[in-house]
């Protein structure tokens, strides 16, 4: 398996079967029919997969800290942080000093929804460039977007493939 993981980021190719997941559409409520809303998506990748990107994202991850490259607002991706909970716990104790102190203060919140399924592939890999990610890591992920689909099952049944053209498997 090593080997395997070993040849991919050397090569920069993922065989195909690699990046193809399956995704079972699980109905979460029998009296609503079959309404789009109406169903629970479970998305299920190749181990080796989530080995390879889990890989990918430490060295990346290692790099941008190495390097000052994380900006101090990127919270939710940050190791050890909770993301969205961390900022709330924040904006509570601003808002309790602001009250405390009577002074005016006023905030906004910028909610990006699914920006990781919105982003083009051609950005992601500009983006890796940009920050001087490894070329063979960087060739990786491009070698692999090109092939990225999931499978489409309910009860059983095969619904068709979805190929993964925006943001990330």
């Amino acid at each position: 398996m090593t080997l395997s993981l070993l040849e991919c980021l050397q090569s920069g190719d993922v065989p195909d079967w690699m990046v193809k997941g399956r995704t079972v559409l699980i109905q979460k409520d029998p009296a609503k029919g079959r309404e789009v809303g109406n169903y629970r998506p479970i998305a299920c990748l190749p181990l080796l997969w989530k080995l390879l990107s889990g890989i990918f994202a430490e060295k990346t991850y290692d790099h941008l800290l190495a390097n000052n490259l994380l900006p101090d607002e990127q919270k939710g991706c940050r190791r050890r942080s909770r993301g969205t909970k961390d900022q709330l716990l924040i904006d509570r104790a601003v808002l309790k000093e602001a009250r405390v102190k009577k002074r005016w203060l006023a905030m906004a919140w910028v909610d990006y929804k699914k920006a990781y399924d919105m982003l083009p592939h051609s950005w992601i890999c500009e983006s890796l460039h940009l920050v001087k990610v490894a070329k063979n890591l960087s060739r990786l992920v491009k070698g692999s977007m090109g092939d990225c689909r999931t499978v489409l099952t309910a009860n059983g049944a095969r619904l068709g493939e979805v190929w993964i053209r925006r943001g990330i498997l």
